[in-house]
């Protein structure tokens, strides 16, 4: 295995913007290192899709991962249930427009979303410093307002005790 650092992990979405169609939005931990939010230790580029809910993997994305001398297994399109279980529609960031493609990240709002669905204690700390990363995305007042339906979804989580410390922080 390979540990993903900024770089690799920003070589990677400009190498697909620029040589694969379609409309990516990079998730998970890759994504944290790509926009100075975490430095924390992640082995893959997670990815979906905003233009198709299927998954596959394009022959394109091989040639990326093997250019790059990681695996491509290390390419993980997983992810994208996540997106797709969620409203997203004007939700997604632009990150970086190639010649082929546009790779995007999720608003605060939607990133919280998908982070809510599994909510492990490392989702707590990605959420946690993905707001410090964009304040201005972060709404605090309507999670508060949200309080008695977020304890009765995820209050059982792991991760649910970081994320009430962090809100009753701000």
């Amino acid at each position: 295995m390979i540990a993903m650092t900024k770089d690799l992990v920003c070589a990677v979405i400009e190498k697909l913007a620029d040589q694969e169609p379609g409309e990516w939005v990079l998730l998970g931990g890759s994504l944290g290192l790509a926009v100075n939010a975490t430095h924390r230790a992640t082995f893959d580029i997670d990815l979906g899709r905003a233009d198709m809910a299927d998954l596959f993997t394009p022959a394109g994305l091989i040639g990326i991962a093997e250019s790059l001398g990681i695996p491509i297994e290390a390419i993980n399109q997983a992810a994208n249930i996540y997106l797709h279980r969620q409203t997203f529609d004007g939700w997604l960031v632009p990150l970086v427009k190639g010649a082929k493609s546009t790779v995007y990240r999720p608003h605060f709002d939607l990133y919280l979303r998908m982070k809510l669905e599994r909510l492990s204690v490392t989702d707590a700390h990605d959420i946690i410093a993905y707001a410090q990363r964009f304040p201005e995305e972060v709404e605090v007042e309507s999670l508060r307002h949200l309080w008695p339906d977020l304890i009765k979804k995820h209050g059982h989580k792991p991760g649910w005790p970081q994320l009430v410390d962090w809100i009753q922080m701000k």
